[in-house]
């Protein structure tokens, strides 16, 4: 629902579910780690959004952007290639949505750079932004054909 709200711009509600699930239900990293892949990085990319929503300074967010990556650096050799699209999937979706810095976005296109060799170069190259609809985690979308 947090999701949904957010790019509805219906940013009272986000803020109010957000509030309970970042701040009021507290969840430790290790509770965290049990969950399955798809929702524990969605819990953890989306507090971006949140934190943004409360009026984040540009510190703290990059802080917290700097921790996303470090996190999907340490889970990235342990997952296989669809679970390493919906981590960059996933964060990408919130970098570019929110704007962070292109050095960002690129550290995390560097960083998965190898899981997407098979794109065409032209793909790779575009911004994360025009890459990401290349890279959906749907595993029926994944059978289009790549219009470039």
């Amino acid at each position: 629902m947090f999701r949904h709200y957010y790019l509805k711009k219906d940013f009272e509600k986000a803020i109010a579910l957000g509030k309970e699930i970042y701040e009021i239900k507290t969840i430790s990293e290790k509770d965290i780690s049990k969950v399955h892949l798809f929702p524990r990085i969605r819990f953890i990319a989306y507090k971006l959004w949140y934190l943004s929503l409360c009026n984040g300074k540009d510190m703290a967010l990059n802080n917290y952007i700097e921790e996303i990556l470090s996190y999907s650096l340490a889970i990235h050799d342990a997952l296989n290639l669809n679970d390493k699209r919906i981590v960059f999937y996933t964060i990408g979706e919130v970098f570019t949505s929110l704007g962070v810095s292109s050095k960002f976005q690129n550290q995390l296109k560097e960083l998965y750079y190898n899981e997407f060799t098979y794109l065409p170069a032209q793909v790779i190259s575009k911004p994360l932004k025009l890459m990401l609809p290349y890279i959906e985690p749907n595993g029926l979308l994944q059978q289009r054909p790549l219009v470039i």
